[in-house]
């Protein structure tokens, strides 16, 4: 059995999209969840999604975007352009309101 850590860590580093979109990530993640159980994810319907959810058979979303976080702040690479983007704007605000020049 592989590890959501495992999981989740292959996902952002084959569709760099996951880095950026928590919603795809987990799309991503239970798709793949549910081909392992040996169901059809393109004829599943959502009753049938909703079901799995409903008895947890499906990773729960906290504990892929926990794992995520944490990857990410590990590695450098799987961070997102959303991630760079936020970061580069909180830093050139404090330097901003230090007195310092934003290049």
């Amino acid at each position: 059995m592989i590890k959501a850590k495992d999981k989740v860590l292959k996902l952002l580093q084959e569709n760099p999209s996951n880095r950026d979109s928590d919603n795809k990530l987990i799309a991503n993640f239970w798709f793949y969840e549910i081909k392992a159980m040996g169901k059809d994810p393109n004829t599943l319907t959502a009753f049938g999604l909703l079901d799995l959810m409903s008895k947890s058979k499906l990773t729960n979303t906290e504990t892929i975007t926990r794992v995520r976080r944490q990857l990410q702040e590990q590695n450098k690479e799987l961070r997102g352009q959303n991630y760079i983007n936020r970061q580069t704007k909180l830093q050139n605000k404090v330097k901003l309101e230090l007195g310092y020049e934003v290049n």
